[in-house]
């Protein structure tokens, strides 16, 4: 739990750190169909509080199994498939509900970033060491079942793609002053 914590930490950390940009830089986008910066940031923090819901359900139901005395399985969930979520080939397609809408100017959504990150370190904390194994949901875009450890990386890895995207976006737009 310790190297989630970490990686939580540490994404959160790259966002924000790409996030620091001139405000009218970060209302302005680098081509007609790409996101600008504060829009970019909209969209973690919207698909933060899906994945946090569930991310928190399933600690709920991990702890809850622990405390009934359910055994850790012996071999732990790979993170591999996850991982291949970080990969810029695998296309992630952005739910409605998750879609930029213009409600969050670009200080707003780094508060709001830091508040997601904190509610990641409070869902990891609120479990037993290693309960986070005992309760899963699908995750449909790679039709396979991720556990409450498996949804908070899931978050990391979504803001450390973003952080990208975000300097991506950057040099962009500091190309065409």
């Amino acid at each position: 739990q310790d190297a989630l914590d970490e990686r939580l930490v540490q994404a959160f950390a790259r966002l924000d750190a790409a996030l620091v940009v001139d405000a009218a830089l970060a209302t302005r986008r680098p081509a007609p169909e790409a996101w600008g910066v504060a829009e970019i940031a909209e969209h973690v923090h919207r698909a933060d509080h899906f994945l946090l819901l569930l991310a928190g359900k399933l600690a709920r139901k991990a702890r809850e199994r622990a405390e009934r005395g359910e055994p850790l399985p012996r071999v732990m969930p790979p993170f591999a498939r996850l991982e291949a979520l970080a990969e810029e080939s695998f296309a992630w397609a952005a739910p409605e509900a998750m879609l930029p809408r213009g409600e969050l100017d670009l200080r707003a959504a780094r508060r709001a970033l830091a508040e997601d990150r904190e509610r990641c370190r409070v869902v990891l904390a609120s479990m037993p060491p290693g309960a986070g194994v005992l309760a899963s949901a699908c995750f449909s875009p790679l039709e396979t079942r991720f556990d409450a450890y498996q949804f908070l990386a899931l978050i990391a890895l979504h803001a450390e793609r973003h952080a990208r995207q975000v300097q991506r976006a950057v040099r962009a737009l500091t190309a065409q002053r």
